[in-house]
Parts: structure tokens; sequence; C-alpha cells
């Protein structure tokens, strides 16, 4: 909270789990498929990185990091000289790291950066109808300042001089039936009216 740019970020991550989670699963299908190709193709001659499917799996996650790969295609390059399997190799990592190592983690990316610009949007429309609200607010409060003050001195000298008697309730007991109804059904209204009220006024802030 003290840090609002990492806050962001990380809000911008967790935000990013869920199509991060897709994508994670696409690729780990991606790599079922690839290494099960593998074992059955090139399990009988580079047993090294394709004996089973723990191996198939851990030689294509190399491969996904772009770091590594280059040494285990050189284990393609026997000394008989196999062409077939030299080349099949060639199109199969090339086929793989296209498909997983340059689309896939692309893709997490633009989750992340696609995530990212929406709350910025956000923010920036957020703090628009901040500063709209808060220029309506003191333009009223302009309006407000400029009424023309009136002492209470003024204002007694002013007044007739008749001295009024405060307001004083009649006995419960005047009250009947109807007149109980009557107030009830006003109280009622009221309160519907601050209910409409508080809405069109919410509605107006935002």
């Amino acid at each position: 909270m003290a840090v609002e740019p990492l806050a962001r970020i990380i809000r911008v991550i967790l935000q990013s789990v869920p199509d991060m989670a897709n994508i994670m699963a696409l690729i780990l299908f991606f790599m079922l498929v690839f290494s099960v190709f593998g074992v059955t193709l090139f399990g009988a001659f580079v047993p090294v990185h394709f004996q089973n499917m723990q191996v198939a799996l851990y030689t294509l996650f190399i491969c996904i990091t772009q770091d590594g790969w280059v040494d285990i295609y050189g284990d393609f390059q026997m000394e008989t000289r196999e062409y077939a399997v030299e080349i099949g190799g060639a199109i199969y990592f090339a086929i793989f790291i296209t498909v997983s190592a340059f689309i896939g983690i692309n893709l997490l990316v633009v989750v992340v950066t696609t995530n990212l610009e929406q709350m910025i949007k956000a923010g920036e429309q957020g703090q628009r109808h901040q500063i709209a609200f808060s220029e309506t607010g003191s333009e009223e409060g302009n309006g407000n300042n400029e009424l023309p003050l009136v002492h209470c001195v003024v204002a007694r000298l002013e007044t007739s001089g008749v001295p009024q008697e405060p307001f004083m309730g009649g006995l419960p007991t005047n009250l009947s039936e109807n007149t109980f109804d009557n107030f009830c059904l006003v109280l009622e209204a009221i309160q519907e009216n601050l209910m409409q009220y508080k809405e069109i006024r919410d509605e107006l802030n935002t």
C-alpha cells in the first residue's frame, strides 16, 4: 500500500493468474503431445533425451527455456550420419520451439500487459471522475459563498416585534386512528422521497 506502482503490478499479476493458467495448460498439452512423438520417433536413436515420457518432458522443458537445446540437437548428429534423424530432429525442434517457446511465452507477456493497460485506463477514468466531481463541488461551494451574509443583529431588527411562542404539540389522547394513519402515510412518503433523492444524488456523483 505504501508503494502504489508495486501494488499495481502485484494486482495485475494476480488478475492475470486465470489466463496464465489456461496458457500454461495449453503449453503442457503441447509438451505431452510432442513428448509422445519424441519417444516414438527418437527414443531408439537418442535415448539420453527421449528414453521415456519423464526424460522427454524434461528435454522439452529445456527447449522452452531456449537455453541448451542446441546441445540436445547436437546429440542427433551421430557418427553414422543418420540424415533422417537429423532432419527429423531439426523439424521437430523447430515446430516445438516455435509453438511453445515463441507463441506460448509471448502469450503470457501479452496477458500481463493487457491487464496492466486495462488497469491503467481504469485508474485514469477514476481520476477523471474525481476531478470532475471536485470541480462541480467547488463550483457549488463558490455559488454558496456568493450569497450575501447577514449579521444576526440585523436579522433580529428586521423581525417583527411580536414574540413567537414555541411550538407545543397536543396531547396524545387527541390523536385519532385516521390522523395516525395519515401521519404514518406522510412519514412513509417522506422516506421514499429520501431514498429516491439518495439514488439520484449517487447517480449524479458517479
